[in-house]
């Protein structure tokens, strides 16, 4: 995918789950993005709940780690495909969202 986004020429949005083990994950995947010269945009934790320490301290430890934005993205109950896009926008700053 790496070579993809770097021949598309486009900022990314990297998406991750939200709990224990997370961390390095993440930051190998930020690190391989900027060792392309592909800029990161944000940091999506997806299935955000908080319901542990992990959890909870993840967004900040991520923003330390990375120097990039994080957002969490509540965890939903998703009947149609159409209500994950509503949600990603109901929950998303505009910035992260392609035509911004």
């Amino acid at each position: 995918m790496v070579d993809l986004v770097a021949d598309l020429d486009v900022p990314t949005v990297v998406v991750a789950r939200s709990g224990l083990g997370t961390l390095n994950h993440t930051a190998l995947t930020v690190e391989a993005l900027r060792s392309r010269a592909i800029p990161v945009s944000g940091i999506v934790l997806n299935e955000y709940t908080g319901a542990s320490v992990a959890e909870r301290t993840n967004p900040a430890v991520l923003e330390r780690m990375t120097g990039v934005s994080v957002y969490e993205l509540p965890e939903r109950d998703l009947d149609a495909p159409s209500a994950a896009v509503d949600a990603v926008r109901n929950t998303l700053p505009a910035s992260l969202l392609p035509g911004a």
